[in-house]
């Protein structure tokens, strides 16, 4: 069986990446082995006869992220077939929070139409196929507290990203 798809190790630890040739269609935040990524880039049998090679771009991108340089990962075409309307609504509104900046559950939740529903919010940052390119980590709990993260990691991994992307915490809140 063929593999096609980028893993590589960054100073965060091993990361990996797939496409199809719609766009970007899987990735993986730092883990600690490099076979962890390849135990986590599961595909179903239709997406994995589609997938190609990642774009170098993307792995550039995705490198240079990595390295704390400030790269624009929504330049990166995505492929989000088979995600749920409520999850695809959620996913456009957080590619747009900025490098550094953060939204609550409740106020992504409002945004996407749905007040109250943050744990919906939850849900979908929980299924998120594309992290960083869908930075679900730069969404927390009311307040600006570090809560809901459920990769390997955790939230010591949400508050690395959010550090390195330049945001301010103070204990396990961020600074709004």
């Amino acid at each position: 069986m063929r593999a096609v798809y980028e893993i590589f190790e960054t100073g965060h630890g091993w990361v990996g990446l797939a496409a199809t040739d719609r766009g970007l269609v899987g990735s993986v935040l730092p883990v600690e082995t490099r076979e962890s990524v390849e135990r986590k880039l599961i595909f179903s049998r239709e997406t994995f006869d589609r997938l190609i090679p990642p774009p170098e771009d993307a792995i550039r991108l995705l490198s240079a992220y990595y390295q704390a340089e400030p790269v624009d990962l929504s330049r990166c075409t995505l492929d989000l077939t088979g995600v749920a309307p409520f999850d695809r609504k959620v996913y456009e509104i957080i590619v747009n929070i900025a490098r550094g900046a953060v939204l609550t559950y409740g106020e992504t939740a409002r945004r996407a139409g749905r007040p109250g529903a943050a744990r919906a919010v939850g849900g979908a940052m929980s299924r998120n196929p594309l992290p960083p390119f869908i930075p679900c980590h730069r969404v927390v709990g009311s307040g600006g507290r570090m809560v809901g993260f459920s990769t390997e990691g955790g939230v010591k991994l949400k508050c690395r990203l959010l550090e390195m992307e330049g945001a301010t915490l103070r204990g396990d809140r961020v600074i709004v």
